[in-house]
């Protein structure tokens, strides 16, 4: 989990789009640093004297994004780094009782269920809920996988095993009488798990402008992405939070399996005690009417009664390891044999 944190923010901060166009830029315009003020976990040169907003968005100790909009002196152009509306993604079946579409909160915040997109994918449908309000008449002009931004983040991150796709959508709109252009910039990564599996969108920055500026916007955009860089203390924080936080979810589980052992050990208990007193009772009848075969069957009624639920707390108390013991066997059904003088298996119920 810690080396998953690692990659992300490494490759949110660090990976340069093009370095041609991000030094053309820089000859044209004069850039200040600057430092991402609520947790001071990045800095990045933006265009001086334009208008900055910045922060870091934490939906837990260890679970943060990091973002950055910078609107020029007319207003008329707005560069971003990152969104913190973008959930978790986690693939349908992986949870067989959510269907695609549902939204899960949890300690680590929302995750909704998804299919896995593109980077390609994910700037195309993304691109219209960035636009600004009022906006109309919007077009996707062009979308393309971007190959070198993938290869530039595997070169980041030599140990990286997800997968990665990065992917632009270039769109047009028209605003208070003005034709504008806006480009966003994705990547996603894919983790599978089992029979599903996990994804996110880890970098997502992008542009506003308006129409024939997009090149100059371009290279901005470009420029303060490739200058982005994590504070090295903000990032051993967030290490040292995810271990903690790592540690006391292992604490709580490793509680919930004794407290389940215990509770299976003492349903056990009471069904052995109650199965004594009813087998009293019935050798009891025995002994006061003298007929053996209807007493025998009213004890055998009740050992079927009760053999499911004896057969469930013997095997969870011998695998504590949560329900998977019980949950293998349920649709079996189970009686009892006073030949075998145990539970045995009946096919065909």
């Amino acid at each position: 989990m810690v080396r998953k944190l690692i990659i992300t923010l490494a490759a949110l901060m660090l990976i340069p789009l093009s370095v041609s166009a991000s030094s053309g830029a820089k000859s044209a315009v004069d850039w200040t640093s600057y430092h991402e003020p609520s947790e001071n976990a990045f800095t990045a040169e933006i265009p001086k004297g334009w208008q900055v907003q910045a922060g870091t968005a934490r939906r837990t100790a260890s679970v943060a994004t990091p973002w950055l909009r910078a609107t020029s002196v007319d207003g008329l152009t707005t560069i971003f780094q990152g969104d913190p509306s973008i959930p978790k993604f986690v693939l349908p079946g992986t949870y067989p009782s959510s269907p695609e579409g549902k939204s899960i909160t949890g300690p680590g915040g929302t995750t909704v269920v998804a299919r896995y997109q593109t980077g390609k994918e994910f700037a195309s449908t993304y691109g219209p809920h960035m636009l600004p309000a009022g906006c109309e008449s919007v077009k996707l002009l062009q979308s393309q996988d971007e190959p070198k931004l993938e290869q530039l983040t595997h070169q980041k991150n030599p140990g990286l095993t997800a997968s990665i796709s990065a992917g632009s959508a270039l769109f047009s709109y028209d605003l208070h009488g003005r034709n504008e252009v806006a480009e966003i910039v994705a990547q996603s990564m894919l983790t599978p798990m089992g029979t599903g599996g996990n994804w996110g969108v880890f970098d997502i920055h992008g542009f506003q402008t308006r129409s024939g500026n997009e090149l100059q916007a371009r290279g901005l955009v470009e420029h303060m992405h490739t200058t982005m860089t994590v504070n090295p203390e903000w990032m051993a924080s967030m290490m040292k939070a995810r271990n903690a936080e790592a540690s006391q979810f292992s604490s709580m589980l490793q509680q919930q399996n004794q407290q389940f052992t215990q509770w299976s050990r003492n349903q056990t208990q009471q069904f052995n005690q109650r199965m004594n007193v009813q087998h009293t009772q019935a050798m009891n009848t025995i002994q006061a009417i003298g007929d053996r075969g209807r007493a025998q069957a009213q004890a055998d009624a009740q050992w079927h009664a009760d053999a499911m639920v004896n057969h469930y707390a013997q095997m969870a108390a011998k695998d504590n390891n949560t329900y998977k013991q019980v949950l293998q066997i349920q649709g079996k059904h189970l009686e009892w044999s006073p030949d075998l003088q145990r539970n045995v298996e009946v096919p065909n119920y």
